[in-house]
């Protein structure tokens, strides 16, 4: 039989390359690097798309993070302006108050107490529809009266503002969280059991992540708290607590300040 036949086109190749074996060389040599600078292309390109798309993800980060500061800032610029306003309303409504007060007794000589008291019936009518404001009132007033020891005429107005804030603000609001500290410190002041102390003690934490480790409210708390360790001579926990707390209020209001005067006393008491 015959076995002759036309090359095939692989077998023509090899014989090409082999005649012709340096353009064969170059040829393979630069398809070699097309290659390798095609996929060098692609790798760059999709280096470039990745860095494309993470800046554009951190624009818009950028971009939701100045959005959010922005509502945050005006947030906070329209609750400081509504506190001002209520501000400027409670002051008004009190010196008028105090001023009839004084009045109808016949002169200076009413005590702050009475005048208080005479101021109380006036506050529903006086603000109507004006929620935060009488929250606002009810505070100022219920917390003096709790200063002067009138804790049973405190008690309503202590807990009427506590409510009105609870359902205006929420309930760890600054606002709220000032009328529970108050409320805590009135219930403190009368109470005699043990249970007060984890109260304050939950309060004080929520005060100083709230309104801070500094404000005056989370400092009250945990003066109240400490007063009431060393009286069932808990010394043990009163006295690194007086300690930091007398530093803190020496830091801010100075050693001849009412309440650092106030907080090195218990102090004494804890160490005696």
């Amino acid at each position: 039989p015959v076995l002759a036949a036309r090359p095939g086109a692989a077998r023509r190749a090899l014989l090409f390359s082999r005649r012709n074996p340096a353009p064969v060389a170059i040829a393979a040599l630069a398809t070699v690097i097309i290659i390798a600078g095609t996929a060098r292309a692609l790798i760059s390109l999709r280096q470039e798309r990745d860095i494309a798309r993470a800046a554009t993800t951190r624009a818009i980060d950028e971009r939701d993070r100045a959005v959010a500061a922005e509502r945050l800032a005006a947030e906070r610029l329209a609750e400081t302006q509504r506190a001002r306003d209520a501000s400027e309303v409670v002051t008004r409504f009190l010196v008028e108050t105090l001023a009839a007060a004084q009045t109808v007794r016949g002169g200076p000589t009413i005590t702050l107490a009475d005048a208080i008291m005479q101021a109380l019936p006036k506050i529903e009518k006086a603000f109507t529809n004006q929620p935060e404001s009488e929250a606002a009132v009810r505070y100022t007033l219920g917390g003096a009266l709790v200063s002067l020891g009138r804790f049973a005429e405190a008690r309503p107005q202590i807990e009427r503002s506590l409510a009105l804030r609870r359902e205006l603000l929420g309930e760890d609001h600054p606002e709220t969280v000032r009328s529970r500290v108050v409320e805590a410190l009135a219930d403190e002041a009368v109470q005699e059991d043990e249970a007060i102390i984890e109260r304050l003690r939950e309060l004080e934490r929520v005060a100083a992540r709230v309104l801070g480790e500094t404000n005056s409210s989370t400092l009250a708390l945990r003066d109240a708290m400490c007063r009431r360790l060393t009286e069932l001579f808990r010394t043990d926990e009163s006295e690194p607590m007086l300690r930091q707390t007398l530093a803190t209020r020496v830091s801010i209001n100075g050693p001849d300040h009412p309440e650092s005067l106030a907080c090195r006393q218990n102090l004494a008491r804890a160490l005696w």
